[in-house]
């Protein structure tokens, strides 16, 4: 790597690897704690029914009392939600879903609370269902929520009927653009619903003390956030609640909000013995947050040279039963549905729609993917039409730094031109490989993160550094922060330690997601070495009878750099300070993330920013069709990132393969497959995740400009890599056969219908 540095862009394992090879690694569900009960949730099996009775008298008698069972009439009142308040702890009047919590027991055992989850009886009164987010758009489509319009959460978000948020762009003039173009390409397609597919299951242990203090362990990635959310859900003060975060096996969006930890909190309160509720696979794919399915109506003008003069979009996300992140989600898609291009003229409406389905929320680049698998097909079907290069028309159109987008905000770090020529260049664009084969190339972007991130450090007695954040250890953010603090410091990472976690003594940080963590947490880091490092110089300038600009620090030791001779060791300076002269060196660091900035006029109902720092990424793909089956051989995959610089190349190509890997599935194979509101495949065993035999050759480039917000210039990584994959192999799959799959995933059975269509 860089010369300059001596961690940074080391190729380093994450800290817990060979824990979590052995399987010595200890995760929630492995937590064991004396008089422990086992919790089990009771779920509606319809999708849209009234309430009428739950008679929880056998649960009891079975259990022996009341203490072990819990319903609506015992929990809190309080609505759960983001930008809309609307869910409540149980369904109490009703049920909207599938796989709702009506009911909830705690035993001895798991197998004893299964038998009592059984035992209890509910009556229900059967509703009619709204399945698919445009029906239930209809004026006159029946009401999912009836008091919509009265819950609590953003002033900006716009609600109206079933539609729970609407987000809306204007810039310029779409009817004159389109007036101006000298074609006009207009496209609908559709995404279907994924789920995150982390091998950890939900996963929670609650202990209430006998004083009303709160306990929880459990695998989040917003420790913070959801301390906060059980604040308001059981109306404490925050410092009667502790959460520790424990071992993430896998997130992707699936663990940053609220989901079992209340109900184990209520059990424990109840009963007075600590409860663990570990979901089952089933519930994972029946009860939990997938990624929102979504219809993407798009309209384009060009002019014959390939200048796009306008586009209008219309996106529909399915949010299922209730908001949870769909109006940010939908949001996002919002700003994403231009794609990264100079366009004069837009107009796009996103819509987050209620349906009798699970709750959708936030997936792996939250909102981005969809719109991108429309506007990248899209710019491919323009370049066909117009005879030109699909690189050509991209970077015609590309936007530059410092751009202004249609919502006001600013395009900084754009690396798009690099990142297209070299996934281009990768995957030899222009060669024809053989008859059925095919290549394509689609880019998309995303962000560095946003937000607040805390560090601090302490100099131990032995001359050791340890170092605390509050972000949990999502894909190598320990290692991250102990390379920037080593880097700082001149210190080995043998003499770094991280402190355990919690939100009693770890610094605020707002959530280990969004590809923040690089961003944010490093340079938290990076302030808080740098706070500790100018007190250690001080120190070590009075012992060595020198100014502090005069020293430099290396491999633990504080040298005069004109009489390197003179030096004194960290571990001789903290015995010193600690028992002689000034007592504990610490030192603090604290990061906020810039926000964007938005024109109020052009952009409204828009509820969560991401910043404008981007990050990008271009995608290029070689297919070959069976043309007799349907069936699509991806053969080679090159993905090309804009990082700005790599802080651990050896985690960013782990970050880049796993999202090559979930943007794969959602292209070929992945689908939550639904019927009136049920799941029909609520196992990995018919869902479609692909192994890692189907994964095909993988090249991995990386664009180090040092022009991210991040430290030394870094940029996030964890979401990118996962937008353009979609879009990149429907394109090698029209280049490969002559048909266009606007919807996903890209089934063999969907072939051959367009195959037979075309007269093939």
């Amino acid at each position: 790597m860089k010369e300059e540095f001596s961690y940074i862009g080391k190729h380093l394992p994450v800290l817990d690897i060979k824990e979590k090879v052995t399987g010595a690694t200890q995760y929630a569900a492995d937590i064991k704690m004396p008089g422990m009960l086992h919790g089990k949730i009771l779920r509606s099996p319809h999708p849209h029914a009234e309430i009428m009775r739950v008679d929880t008298s056998r649960a009891e008698k079975l259990l022996g009392g009341k203490k072990y069972v819990a319903t609506a009439e015992d929990a809190p009142q309080a609505l759960i939600g983001g930008a809309v308040q609307d869910m409540p702890f149980f369904a109490s009047e009703k049920v909207r879903f599938i796989g709702e919590p009506v009911a909830v027991v705690a035993a001895p055992t798991a197998e004893l609370a299964e038998e009592a989850i059984e035992s209890i009886r509910v009556e229900y009164k059967k509703l009619p269902g709204l399945f698919d987010a445009i029906e239930a758009m209809d004026p006159e489509a029946i009401l999912i929520h009836e008091h919509c319009g009265e819950y609590s959460g953003s002033s900006i978000v716009v609600k109206s009927g079933n539609v729970c948020s609407q987000t809306s762009i204007r810039r310029g003039d779409v009817e004159k653009g389109f007036r101006e173009a000298d074609h006009i390409f207009e496209d609908v397609f559709h995404t279907q619903s994924i789920i995150q597919g982390q091998i950890e299951p939900h996963a929670a242990i609650a202990r209430v003390h006998s004083t009303g203090r709160i306990e929880v362990w459990t695998p989040t990635t917003l420790a913070f956030y959801l301390r906060g959310q059980l604040s308001e859900i059981f109306g404490l003060p925050l410092n009667h609640i502790s959460v520790y975060p424990t071992t993430i096996g896998g997130s992707f969006g699936s663990k940053e909000a609220v989901r079992i930890e209340p109900y184990c909190i209520l059990l424990s309160k109840k009963s007075g013995h600590p409860v663990k509720i570990v979901t089952s696979r089933e519930e994972e794919f029946t009860s939990f947050n997938p990624r929102h399915s979504t219809t993407i109506e798009i309209k384009t003008g060009v002019k014959k040279d390939g200048t796009i003069t306008a586009r209008k979009v219309k996106l529909v996300y399915d949010t299922g039963a209730f908001s949870d992140a769909g109006p940010m989600v939908a949001g996002e898609g919002a700003k994403q549905a231009v794609g990264p291009y100079k366009v004069p003229n837009v107009e796009v409406d996103s819509y987050c729609v209620y349906t009798n389905k699970m709750s959708a929320h936030c997936c792996r680049a939250h909102g981005a993917p969809q719109p991108t698998f429309a506007f990248e097909s899209q710019m491919d079907i323009i370049a066909r039409k117009l005879g030109m290069d699909p690189v050509e028309l991209r970077l015609k159109n590309a936007v530059e730094e410092g751009y202004t987008g249609p919502c006001g905000d600013r395009y900084l770090g754009v690396g798009i031109e690099e990142v297209l020529l070299k996934a281009a260049e990768g995957i030899e664009l222009k060669a024809r490989s053989g008859p059925n084969r095919g290549k394509g190339i689609a880019v998309g972007n995303w962000y560095s993160g946003v937000g607040a991130s805390g560090a601090t450090m302490k100099l131990n007695v032995d001359g050791t550094v340890s170092l605390s954040i509050g972000a949990p250890d999502a894909t190598g953010t320990d290692i991250m922060a102990l390379q920037v603090a080593a880097e700082e410091l001149g210190l080995p990472l043998d003499r770094m330690l991280m402190a355990p976690k919690d939100t009693d003594h770890s610094p605020f940080d707002l959530m280990s997601s969004g590809s923040r963590i690089t961003h944010c947490i490093g340079q938290a880091v990076r302030n808080a070495a740098g706070d500790l490092k100018a007190k250690l110089l001080e120190m070590a300038a009075q012992q060595l009878d020198t100014y502090p600009k005069h020293l430099e620090m290396e491999e633990g030791v504080i040298r005069v750099k004109h009489a390197p001779e003179q030096q004194i060791s960290m571990k001789r300076l903290a015995l010193s300070s600690h028992f002689l002269a000034h007592g504990p060196i610490m030192g603090t660091g604290t990061y906020f993330g810039k926000l964007g900035s938005f024109d109020q006029n052009a952009l409204k109902g828009f509820v969560f920013d991401m910043g404008e720092d981007r990050a990008f990424v271009a995608q290029a793909t070689e297919v070959e069709v069976d043309t007799g089956t349907g069936m699509v051989k991806l053969v080679k995959l090159v993905s090309a990132n804009d990082v700005g610089l790599l802080i651990n190349p050896t985690n960013a190509e782990n970050q880049v393969l796993g999202g090559v890997h979930q943007g794969i599935g959602f292209a070929l194979s992945e689908h939550i497959k639904e019927k009136g509101g049920e799941v029909l495949n609520p196992h990995f065993r018919d869902y479609g995740m692909l192994t890692a035999a189907d994964m095909p050759e993988v090249e991995c480039c990386f664009v180090e400009n040092r022009n991210g917000p991040g430290p030394y210039g870094a940029k996030g990584l964890g979401e990118q890599p996962n937008v353009p994959t979609a879009a990149a192999i429907a394109n090698a799959v029209y280049d490969a056969i002559g048909v266009r799959i606007k919807s996903l995933p890209i089934t063999p059975e969907k072939i051959l219908s367009a195959l037979k269509e075309k007269g093939e």
